[in-house]
């Protein structure tokens, strides 16, 4: 088991793949480990900005997000890897959310990589110090 590694595979363009659930303990630290494919290949995303939003509902402006990360440098950008980080505070929360995965190419082009419900449970052991 490795501890505060997720894998989260973006595969291709089609809708039904793009919703998937996430659910993770309050104050835990968790790393999603991006590769992003289009039609079963890895994509170049050297030049690529990926956003992690969080929000309470979806409606609410993106200054309101309670997490908003935006990575720009990946971790292997020609086979289309990148990692979201999340810290302890950034998972201070309790209840359910809606989070999306964006992104924006070197051409401009946006869209959704992935987004659905993230749901924060609350941890049996409150603090940690």
């Amino acid at each position: 088991m490795t501890i505060g590694e997720v894998p989260m595979r973006i595969r291709n363009d089609k809708r039904e793949d793009k919703y998937e659930n996430l659910k993770l303990h309050s104050r835990d630290t968790k790393n999603y480990y991006i590769k992003v494919r289009k039609n079963g290949v890895l994509q170049n995303i050297t030049d690529w900005t990926l956003y992690f939003t969080v929000k309470e509902n979806i409606s609410d402006d993106d200054s309101e997000a309670v997490i908003n990360k935006k990575v720009t440098s990946h971790s292997d950008p020609t086979n289309g890897e990148s990692l979201i980080e999340l810290i302890a505070s950034d998972t201070d929360l309790v209840g359910d959310y809606w989070y999306s995965l964006d992104y924006k190419d070197e051409e401009d082009n946006e869209g959704t990589l992935k987004w659905g419900k993230i749901q924060f449970e609350q941890s049996i052991r409150k603090l940690r110090d």
